[in-house]
């Protein structure tokens, strides 16, 4: 690619194995503004388990939106897997 322009880079150290999540933003010509939640990964092809709400939402909302899934037993951990940290996730969540 001779004619890339690349204007930096961002290099990060590797986080530890975990569970991947899905974050984001989606504009609906309806609703306007929906925050998106799911577990990522092939989770997110496989299960295609996403939930919604409308933008702007409160920490307390993530913490619903997140509790809500199917997949929220897997956050919480099982069969001897460490819980991720709900409060932060529901942070991040909020502030999309």
């Amino acid at each position: 690619m001779p004619e890339a322009r690349i204007i930096g880079v961002v290099v990060q150290k590797m986080v530890k194995p975990g569970k991947e999540i899905i974050v984001g933003l989606h504009r609906d010509t309806q609703f306007g503004p929906l925050v998106m939640f799911g577990l990522g990964g092939v989770y997110v092809n496989v299960l295609r388990e996403t939930t919604f709400r409308l933008a702007p939402i409160s920490v307390k909302e993530a913490v619903d939106m997140i509790a809500e899934t199917k997949t929220f037993p897997i956050l919480r951990g099982v069969r001897g897997e460490p819980a991720s940290d709900i409060s932060a996730l529901a942070e991040v969540i909020s502030r999309v």
